[in-house]
């Protein structure tokens, strides 16, 4: 398992349960998820949502790209568009976290301009993987 979820756990989601989880986060300012379609299928995610306290903040989740369409330039697409729809909601900086092996996630956020904070915590689902903190001031 590379991310927080299991496939099986993803699975068991009804119908319904998708469409609700997918409308909530097509409206508003308060969160967003974004898919790259490639003939109707889903290759690509990434999601966002407004931080509690600070309502400039953004929190990037869920951000991914099956293997066979990455490193295309869908990851920066992607981390581009929610960028756009954050800015255009009132954020000023997002911030996401970075599992520390992951090389090739952490080169597409240091080429975009993300840089660490100094957080760090174990991961709750993999043990002994670190994420790392980064973040991004928006212009």
């Amino acid at each position: 398992m590379s991310f927080g979820e299991s496939l099986a756990k993803e699975a068991a989601f009804s119908d319904n349960g998708w469409a609700e989880w997918a409308s909530g986060d097509a409206e508003g300012e308060e969160m967003a998820t974004m898919l790259a379609l490639v003939g109707g299928k889903a290759v690509g995610l990434v999601g966002a949502y407004r931080d509690e306290e600070d309502s400039s903040f953004y929190h990037v989740i869920a951000m991914w790209v099956t293997p066979e369409y990455r490193r295309r330039g869908l990851g920066r697409r992607l981390l581009l568009a929610i960028e756009d729809w954050i800015g255009s909601a009132g954020g000023t900086t997002v911030q996401l976290d970075v599992a520390d092996a992951a090389e090739e996630a952490r080169s597409l956020y240091d080429a975009s301009g993300y840089e660490p904070d100094g957080q760090q915590s174990p991961s709750p689902h993999t043990p002994g993987v670190i994420h790392v903190s980064l973040r991004k001031r928006l212009a």
